[in-house]
C-alpha cells in the first residue's frame, strides 16, 4: 500500500522534526568518542545523508508515493533471523530515545543503520563488534509516537 503524504499530516510534522534533529546533533555524534571506526562512521555518515535526502525528496515532493513498507525512524520492524531463532520486533528510533529494553533501536547503532531505508522483504546484514548476521524483514509498520506515548 503507498502512502501520499498530506500537508500538515503527523507524517510531515515527525519527518521534519527527524530532519532538525539530525541536523542540531550532528556535530555532538561525530564528535564524540567514536564507538565505531574511520570507515565505519564514514559509512554512517553516508547511511544519515541519504536518509535525509530521503525525507526532503519525500517533504518537497520529489516522492509522492511512499511505500508503507519503508523503514524510517518511527518504524516498528518485525526481523527474521537466519540462524532460526525467534522472531523478534524493534522500533527504529532516533539516539536519545533508544531503549534496548523497550526494543527502541538507535538509528546510529549497527542494526538501526541496517535497516534504516530497507524494506518488508529485503533481507539485511547487521555487522557489529561480535561479528556479523543476517536477518530477513517479514514485517515493517510506520508509527509515530509522542513523548509520552515513548514513555
Amino acid at each position: 500500500m503507498n502512502h501520499r503524504m498530506k500537508p500538515g499530516s503527523a507524517l510531515e510534522a515527525e519527518l521534519r522534526r527527524q530532519l532538525a534533529c539530525l541536523s542540531e546533533n550532528r556535530v555532538q555524534w561525530f564528535s564524540q568518542p567514536p564507538s565505531a571506526s574511520g570507515p565505519e562512521q564514514r559509512e554512517l555518515l553516508e547511511t544519515l545523508q541519504r536518509y535525509e535526502r530521503l525525507l526532503e525528496d519525500i517533504l518537497s515532493g520529489i516522492i509522492r508515493d511512499l511505500e508503507d513498507s519503508t523503514v524510517l525512524i518511527g518504524s516498528e520492524v518485525t526481523l527474521r533471523f537466519e540462524d532460526g531463532g525467534p522472531d523478534e520486533t524493534f522500533r527504529i528510533v532516533l539516539p536519545d530515545e533508544a531503549d534496548v529494553d523497550r526494543g527502541r533501536i538507535s538509528c546510529l547503532s549497527p542494526m538501526g543503520r541496517s535497516l534504516l531505508m530497507a524494506r518488508c522483504g529485503d533481507t539485511v546484514e547487521i555487522r557489529t563488534p561480535q561479528g556479523g548476521y543476517r536477518a530477513r524483514i517479514v514485517k515493517s509498520v510506520r508509527t509515530f509516537e509522542t513523548d509520552a506515548d515513548a514513555r
